[in-house]
């Protein structure tokens, strides 16, 4: 497959238990969904994370809570990263999972 296929998109409700399934295989992890939900709840402004797709699955992932940074006299929207993965293996000009 080529890495055209790939596509970045903002989290969808629905997105949950595919996330989980991603994070559990690229962690060694065996989190449940509620486990999962507990940990990582929606805020008032929903939840912060973007995913990448590849024939119709998601393939990667990166989460975190919304926040904003002051530097030099500047405030700015900011993330927090709390958990990520990546089922994607780059070799030459190819995408594969």
């Amino acid at each position: 497959m080529s890495s055209d296929l790939a596509e970045p998109r903002v989290y969808r409700a629905g997105d949950e238990q595919e996330i989980l399934d991603g994070l559990n295989r690229a962690h060694g992890l065996k989190l449940s969904l509620e486990e999962w939900n507990w940990a990582y709840p929606p805020n008032e402004t929903g939840r912060s994370a973007a995913v990448v797709v590849v024939d119709g699955a998601i393939v990667a992932h990166v989460g975190g809570v919304r926040s904003r940074v002051h530097i030099g006299g500047s405030t700015s929207p900011a993330m927090a990263v709390l958990d990520d993965f990546s089922l994607l293996f780059f070799t030459d000009d190819l995408l594969s999972c």
